[in-house]
């Protein structure tokens, strides 16, 4: 929750709801990242529209997948989704 309250924004896509703490490193790959603010970023789950949860921070599989690379992904797909402010 304190995570949310300081990223309180889906950082692909800026949409408010429904959002969700994704562990970058997967807490049952390494348990001492549960907690480790470094190791989250904030992601919509919209049900029927962009779930940037499953499409970007599990590559469309939340079972098997994870992207270590989403905090760079989610820069270059917030700037094309929003506009970088220049």
């Amino acid at each position: 929750q304190e995570h949310l309250r300081l990223h309180s924004l889906c950082e692909v896509c800026g949409r408010n709801d429904n959002l969700s703490v994704h562990h970058i490193i997967p807490y049952h790959i390494d348990p001492s990242r549960e907690l480790d603010f470094t190791n989250f970023i904030t992601l919509c789950e919209r049900p029927k529209v962009l779930n940037c949860h499953l499409i970007f921070g599990h590559l469309g599989n939340f079972t098997t997948k994870y992207n270590l690379q989403i905090k760079t992904d989610a820069r270059l797909w917030n700037d094309r989704l929003i506009g970088s402010p220049e």
